[in-house]
């Protein structure tokens, strides 16, 4: 046997995952908490092991929400 059908035999035995969706969140300059004009960046992570769709759909939002609350706040402040 040729080491290319080896190769996709040692391949097709593994167990894939899949990858950890994430979303992060920046705010900068005068509209970031705090007294310094500095890029904030807020990694969300979901709790790892749960199955996919008890993860993305409350990523998504708590996203959604964190940028609606931010957005609603500069609009009424102006």
């Amino acid at each position: 046997m040729s080491n290319l059908y080896l190769n996709v035999q040692l391949q097709a035995q593994k167990q894939y995952k899949m990858p950890l969706p994430m979303a992060t969140i920046f705010q900068s300059g005068r509209s970031a908490p705090g007294k310094a004009n500095a890029i904030k960046e807020y990694m969300m992570v979901p709790a790892p092991g749960k199955p996919l769709s008890d993860v993305v759909l409350p990523l998504a939002c708590e996203h959604s929400a964190f940028a609606m609350h931010f957005l609603k706040e500069k609009l009424l402040l102006k």
